[in-house]
């Protein structure tokens, strides 16, 4: 089980030459859930596919410290590319283990 509560993604500002992606992370609260601690030396990896999955662009982030019940929003940006069609998300624990994961797909 992972301390990672939920995380959302959403399409951020419009426009022609930069595409903007919001992701939204909540940890889980050390009063109401478990397994809940801090998140030391997460790495957030996003990949941007083109309509027939293959990937066009991407990156890897390490994230700052997330306490237990925290919300922390993270904002990502990259230059548009018009065949862009969705992008992954990823969470990973410093021991190179999966913790979460979402998708988006963007609107044409």
């Amino acid at each position: 089980m992972s301390p990672i509560k939920t995380m959302t993604i959403s399409t951020g500002a419009a426009s022609t030459t930069l595409t903007s992606m919001k992701v939204a992370i909540i940890t889980r609260d050390l009063e109401n859930d478990m397994p809940a601690y801090v998140l030391r030396a997460y790495d957030l990896v996003w990949t941007a596919y083109n309509r027939i999955g293959q990937p066009i662009q991407g990156g890897r982030l390490k994230l700052a410290d997330i306490l237990p019940g925290e919300r922390r929003e993270i904002v990502l940006n990259w230059p548009t590319f018009p065949e862009l069609q969705s992008a992954r998300v990823q969470i990973y624990r410093p021991t190179g283990y999966l913790a979460a994961e979402s998708d988006i797909t963007f609107s044409e």
